[in-house]
């Protein structure tokens, strides 16, 4: 049961790491849009407007990733239980 908490660990622990590499990359597209309007007012409007959408695109698709990677680390907890409990 333990070596399977550890891989469960680690299965979440990279979960949140690949989700937080999303949800950095899409604030750095944001700045990015932002800093390119410059001064103009219609286009930095425009440049939040996208930006809004694409952080909330960066956040569905980080909060995926470690829904994804915690079924993932409950389906290897689940299997270890199942094992120990057929060793009983």
């Amino acid at each position: 049961m333990d070596d399977a908490k550890v891989q469960a660990d680690k299965i979440r622990a990279e979960g949140k790491k690949q989700a937080d590499a999303a949800r950095a990359a899409a604030n750095s597209e944001i700045d990015k849009l932002v800093a390119e309007a410059n001064n103009n007012p219609i286009k930095k409007k425009a440049a939040e407007l996208a930006g809004n959408k694409l952080k909330k695109y960066a956040d569905e698709k980080a909060s995926k990733i470690e829904s994804t990677a915690n079924n993932r680390a409950d389906d290897v907890m689940d299997a270890a239980q199942k094992k120990a409990d057929a060793v009983k």
